[in-house]
């Protein structure tokens, strides 16, 4: 078939961006947990370009705006989430490469 090679593509591209995205947010909690500066360019970057992806779980645990070392728990669930959905999309390319011959 020749939609086949096409969903493969586009669930290894999915997969590939959720990777991406669980990076930015690890950096990102350790960042919160190392104490980085938040007027570093780098550091105010990655807060700026993560701050959207963690909109499901803000109402949770908002985050504090004070410099303090602390365990961003919204970053953190957030992380875990990405990378389960990444790893389920990973897996379901991997299974459509897969051929039909009887085992």
């Amino acid at each position: 078939m020749a939609t086949r090679p096409v969903a493969r593509q586009i669930l290894k591209l999915l997969a590939m961006l959720c990777g991406a995205i669980a990076s930015l947010l690890g950096v990102r909690f350790l960042l919160r947990l190392l104490l980085a500066n938040p007027a570093n360019p780098v550091t105010s970057f990655v807060s700026t370009l993560t701050r959207p992806l963690l909109f499901p779980w803000d109402h949770l645990w908002p985050p504090t705006p004070l410099p303090i070392a602390t365990v961003e728990r919204a970053a953190l669930a957030g992380l875990v989430c990405y990378a389960a959905v990444g790893l389920v999309l990973a897996f379901l390319g991997q299974a459509t490469t897969r051929s039909k011959e009887p085992v």
